[in-house]
């Protein structure tokens, strides 16, 4: 019976903490990264290894004890580390352990595609969750968070024809992706909110969703900020600003950095390929 409740304790203090949805973003996003590569690129992923690469990503948050033992938050300022004696918080670790197994599948004298493609599906979930603010900040929660259960009114566009000049600018390693994209992110939430037809407000920033106190009981952790959990609603303060947080807004927030997580995957991709089939 102690084992029992030891389990339990272990599986609800590690309960999976999504950045994106699984299937409903991470599924949509990786897809979207597929078709982008191929309009992009001319040469279409073959089936066997887009499917393996997007069940992948769609997979990594599944429950697992590799999974219950490391949390996918970005290790900001290198403050997090191991929480509960048993957890670590941040995801370094595991995405640094499939990077150097991705490596050396890239360099076998004889690769293996689909294994290839099921590792690099596991790393753009990773990548992905850096365009996510609560888990870049990050913003520890055990419930889902208000951006990660957010649907848009509009979708990302994937046909934007600048999209593929903004791919043949940089096609760097994956370390280096998701570097980045977690700067992006960081960029984007100190930034100020742009409200409908461009309007700003000084002191007025995505800060106020997710820039709050040091969290007291996880060394590394922010609070919710000002407004609290509460992206996508009407923020919870008397002044006339919150009243102008509308659809628009959030959906235009929310679409970047869906939009980032797509073109971030695309880079993985185009690496992949270059390692893969020696293009240049």
């Amino acid at each position: 019976m102690r084992h029992l409740w030891c389990v339990l304790l272990i599986f609800l203090l590690a309960s999976p903490c999504h950045a994106f949805k699984p299937e409903e973003q991470h599924g949509p996003i990786s897809r979207q990264a597929v078709s982008v590569y191929q309009s992009c690129t001319g040469r279409a992923i073959p089936e066997e290894l887009s499917k393996v690469f997007i069940e992948k990503a769609v997979h990594e948050d599944d429950v697992s004890l590799e999974r219950l033992g490391n949390w996918h938050f970005y290790n900001n300022g290198n403050n997090l580390g191991r929480y509960y004696f048993l957890f670590y918080g941040a995801n370094d670790k595991i995405f640094q352990k499939l990077l150097k197994k991705l490596d050396s599948l890239l360099a076998s004298n004889k690769p293996n595609p689909v294994e290839i493609y099921k590792v690099a599906g596991r790393i753009a979930h990773h990548i992905q969750d850096m365009s996510a603010p609560p888990h870049v900040v990050p913003v520890y929660h055990y419930k889902d968070d208000s951006f990660e259960n957010y649907r848009p009114s509009s979708a990302f566009n994937e046909n934007n024809p600048e999209l593929c000049g903004v791919l043949k600018a940089w096609i760097p390693a994956p370390g280096d992706i998701f570097g980045q994209a977690a700067q992006n992110t960081l960029k984007a939430v100190a930034g100020p909110v742009v409200f409908d037809s461009g309007k700003t407000i000084e002191n007025e920033t995505w800060m106020k969703f997710w820039g709050g106190e040091d969290n007291k009981k996880l060394d590394g952790f922010k609070n919710y900020g000002a407004y609290g959990n509460a992206f996508g609603m009407i923020p919870p303060c008397n002044s006339h600003v919150c009243r102008l947080y509308g659809k628009e807004t959030y959906d235009r927030f929310f679409n970047e950095c869906y939009g980032r997580a797509v073109i971030d995957t695309v880079r993985l991709l185009l690496f992949v390929d270059q390692r893969l089939n020696g293009r240049h």
